[in-house]
């Protein structure tokens, strides 16, 4: 069998939390009001804060090993 397809998001930085900035490389939590959130890895960052996330298969539980410590301990 085939490995799942991992699907693009696009953001926007203004929806940050206070105090996080993001590089192209870091793997984050990601999600809004009308999704389950998800494990992504951001692959471009744009003027006016655009952000582009390629979202991994699978619950944040299920992609908890790609996230730094802080965040994988985090509830």
């Amino acid at each position: 069998s085939s490995a799942p397809t991992m699907r693009g998001s696009r953001g926007n930085a203004r929806n940050l939390r206070e105090g996080v900035s993001l590089k192209v490389g870091y793997v984050i939590v990601v999600g809004n009001e009308d999704a389950e959130p998800g494990v992504g890895e951001v692959v471009e960052l744009g003027d006016r804060g655009f952000v582009l996330v390629k979202v991994f298969p699978g619950s944040v539980n299920d992609n908890r090993f790609r996230l730094p410590s802080g965040l994988a301990s985090a509830s």
